[in-house]
């Protein structure tokens, strides 16, 4: 049996109160015509060495985050849950003046997501907001309450095992999680962030009774958010990704379970964020190209791709240019708007 741990409970977040991050009081309930939740993967800019940035010059760390963090403002959601926030990303988050002027977030310390984590943020507060570990994975994942409209209401922002082998670790830390927002009493959650879905095969992992919001709004419509051909910072960090077959995979889902009928998913919206380049924001998404051609360019390809290694060994760029390919992350984002009942 997976051991798993608690790791703060019975809080109710932080919030920005006279200066400073200070622990919150929980929140009452509150009247919404609808709420807007939003999931983003923000790419980790460091991961076993915190204080190192990972392969800054072909990801150019602080241009990214500071493209994310608008992306985010711009937004005004209810809930937010981030994925892969380091302590540098963390302490950013901290000092945006959109953030401690609307937001409760979950957590404030740089080890509590060190290397990187997940952080939830809600503009209402919470009742309570806790961290427990992924079983299978030591990782952690936030849980939080509210109340909305007379109804209780859990979040959970998640970020499940990576690579496509791991399916079944993936199966058994969501049915974990959903087991763990059900202890909270609450009659309707909410469930998001990235969930590792290598394929749409993979929804017969989802529970019964959760609902894939993106499959029940939009049917049939892929909703890409890891894009090897759309997003072009993917082909740069990860080319193998792009040369014969390219990578296009919905690993961010949102998912919701409503015990009580407290929103409509068919007069629901949803759509995905973070899908233009930082630089020229307007340019055309790009179109895959046939096998054919991806086989007579694969010498070029390659031959590229191990200059570029080259290069990011001394810590330069060799014929590459950010300003072609940057992207706020490799992942896109997910913005739901729940109509409440």
């Amino acid at each position: 049996k997976a051991t798993v741990s608690v790791l703060y409970c019975n809080m109710a977040g932080f919030r920005w109160h006279h200066g400073a991050w200070a622990p919150a009081t929980p929140c009452e309930d509150v009247a919404l015509a609808d709420v807007k939740i939003v999931t983003f993967n923000v790419l980790a800019d460091s991961f076993c060495d915190v204080e190192k940035r990972f392969r800054n010059n072909l990801l150019c760390h602080d241009e990214r985050q500071a493209g994310t963090l608008q992306v985010l403002e711009e937004c005004q959601a209810t809930f937010i849950g981030l994925n892969e926030v380091t302590p540098y990303f963390l302490n950013k988050l901290l000092n945006s003046p959109w953030v401690r002027d609307g937001y409760c977030i979950s957590k404030i310390g740089a080890e509590d997501v060190a290397p990187f984590g997940n952080v939830l943020l809600s503009k209402v507060g919470y009742q309570s907001v806790r961290s427990v570990e992924l079983p299978k994975l030591r990782r952690k994942a936030d849980i939080g309450t509210v109340s909305i409209n007379g109804r209780k209401v859990g979040l959970v922002a998640a970020h499940l095992n990576a690579y496509g082998p791991n399916k079944e670790k993936r199966k058994v830390q969501l049915e974990y999680l959903c087991n763990e927002i059900d202890k909270e009493d609450v009659q309707c959650s909410v469930l998001f962030g990235d969930l590792n879905f290598h394929s749409e095969r993979e929804n017969t992992s989802i529970p019964t009774l959760w609902q894939d919001v993106w499959s029940q709004v939009h049917p049939g419509d892929k909703g890409y958010t890891f894009d090897a051909v759309t997003n072009l910072m993917v082909k740069e960090l990860l080319p193998h990704f792009d040369m014969l077959r390219s990578v296009r995979m919905r690993l961010d889902r949102i998912l919701v379970k409503d015990d009580v009928e407290w929103c409509s998913l068919p007069d629901s919206t949803i759509s995905i964020i973070g899908n233009r380049p930082l630089h020229n924001p307007d340019r055309a998404p790009p179109k895959g190209s046939p096998l054919f051609l991806k086989t007579l360019k694969l010498p070029f390809s390659a031959v590229y791709a191990a200059i570029s290694l080259l290069g990011d060994a001394a810590g330069v760029n060799i014929l590459r240019n950010p300003k072609t390919y940057l992207f706020p992350s490799d992942h896109y984002g997910l913005s739901t708007t729940l109509i409440l009942k």
